[in-house]
Order: structure tokens, then sequence, then C-alpha cells
């Protein structure tokens, strides 16, 4: 992966990873080589963050891809319902709150039209009801964001 001048080492660690998962989500056939051809990453790097991503629950190994030579690779793929994505939206005419799974999959979703001449405080305690409804019924610590 190309190095972004005047970004901090946190910030490009944060980068390779979030390159790691979206790459494995885009591809079903990820493997760590190929991950690392992708990036650019070398092979120490991709099986760190691999290994990360493995014990967070994020990625799982799901089987080896027959090869004519050498070791099998093994493939990569997100777990999408180990953690839930929580979103809310306002806009000038909807309140929406909705949850999804880690592959953008829609889990649930309610919306209410957006009513105008009501109060800031109004219309947040109407989107913290909409939170509330979309939630029940899913394992609150499994929801992030």
């Amino acid at each position: 992966m190309n190095k972004i001048i005047g970004v901090t080492r946190t910030k490009q660690k944060d980068l390779n990873y979030a390159s790691i998962i979206q790459l494995i989500h885009s591809d079903p056939l990820a493997s760590r080589v190929k991950l690392s051809r992708a990036t650019g990453l070398g092979q120490a790097t991709i099986t760190k963050i691999i290994a990360d991503l493995i014990s967070w629950g994020l990625v799982k190994e799901a089987r080896s891809i027959d090869t004519v030579m050498g070791r099998k690779p093994i493939c990569l793929t997100l777990d999408p319902y180990k953690y839930i994505l929580g979103a809310m939206r306002i806009n000038r005419e909807y309140l929406t709150a909705a949850l999804y799974n880690l592959c953008g999959k829609r889990l649930c979703m309610e919306q209410v039209g957006f009513a105008k001449d009501k109060s800031a405080h109004e219309t947040i305690g109407t989107l913290k009801e909409l939170w509330t409804k979309v939630i029940s019924g899913f394992d609150r610590k499994r929801i992030i964001g």
C-alpha cells in the first residue's frame, strides 16, 4: 500500500485495516497472498492484521482453494453477524433508524415523515422512539455505530 504523506502511523494502520476489510468484503476468494498483492503490504503485516481481525470476530477462515502447486491458500470472509451497525438519518422529508450487518444487508428499518412544525427537542424524541423500536429484539451488545 502506498504511504500517504502527512499521515500519522496510527492513521496509516487504520487505513491498512480498512483496506483489508474492504478487500475481503469485495472478493469471495480473498486470501492472505491476494491481499498482500492488492495492497502492497508485506506478508507479515497481512498475517498480523488478519490475526487481529479473526481474534475480534470480524473475519473467518472459510475454505482452501485448490492449486496446482504449493500450499493451498485459505479464503477469508467477513462474519456479517458478529456485530450490527446502527444508523440514523434526518432529512427534510423523513426520519430513519436502521440496522445493518457487516456486509451491508439491512436487517431492520423504521421510518416516519419529518414533521417540520416540531421543535428540535420533539424531533430528537421521535428519533429516539424509532431507535428503540428498531433495536428491540437485537442483542444491544452487538450494535455498534
